[in-house]
């Protein structure tokens, strides 16, 4: 992926693994409707800090989804009605 993604604006999201979230969880209650659901691939370290940034943004019922080797894959929150 650094490959493909060298040398432009997104380089910088590579670095600290953490910036796209941080970027964009802040925009999500203004964009996803009450009820509505965000959901973030994450990387397997990425877990606690994903999970955090949404409950921050006022996200309910987040939840933090395995994949089949038991490592952490999908990070899941409902924006309150």
């Amino acid at each position: 992926m650094r490959d493909i993604v060298s040398g432009s604006d997104f380089t910088g999201f590579l670095d600290t693994r953490l910036e796209f979230y941080r970027h964009i969880v802040p925009l999500l209650p203004g964009r996803i409707a009450a009820g509505g659901v965000a959901a973030f691939e994450i990387g397997a370290t990425q877990g606690k800090a994903v999970t955090a940034l949404l409950e921050a943004a006022g996200f309910a019922d987040v939840s933090l989804v395995r994949d089949y080797a038991g490592l952490d894959r999908v990070v899941v929150g409902t924006r309150p009605e």
